[in-house]
């Protein structure tokens, strides 16, 4: 990994272990980066997974306005023009305007899309 410092403009190249049970890390299985339809990886070791649906990151960027008016009835909602934060029950999403979402508070998969579809939509 390599740590970028803009401010004091240094780096520094840190050496992290692999983790041999890691899709990514250990089996060098990368299938997340095939955009083949509706997918989801857990983060290796973040309690968290990254959803991506496919159909909606093809189309126009999400409405972060509206989409937070409508969350804000059942969790809390923070948002700029970069991404939407939004809190409920243990878990917390921060979406992308592509419809990209990392998911914290589980790694399972099956969870995350679950929690994506009630909240965001398939």
């Amino acid at each position: 990994m390599t740590w970028l410092d803009l401010w004091e403009n240094t780096f520094d190249r840190i050496e992290l272990p692999r983790q041999p049970d890691c899709p990514a890390c250990g089996e060098h299985h990368f299938t997340f980066l095939e955009a083949s339809g509706n997918s989801s990886t857990s983060l290796c070791g973040r309690n968290a997974v990254q959803v991506r649906n496919i159909k909606r990151e093809q189309q126009q960027p999400l409405d972060f306005l509206n989409l937070a008016e409508r969350l804000r009835v059942v969790g809390e909602v923070n948002y700029n023009a970069y991404l939407l934060r939004f809190q409920v029950d243990s878990y917390e999403l921060t979406l992308f305007p592509d419809a990209r979402a990392i998911i914290k508070g589980t790694d399972d998969e099956q969870v995350a899309r679950s929690i994506y579809a009630r909240y965001i939509g398939m």
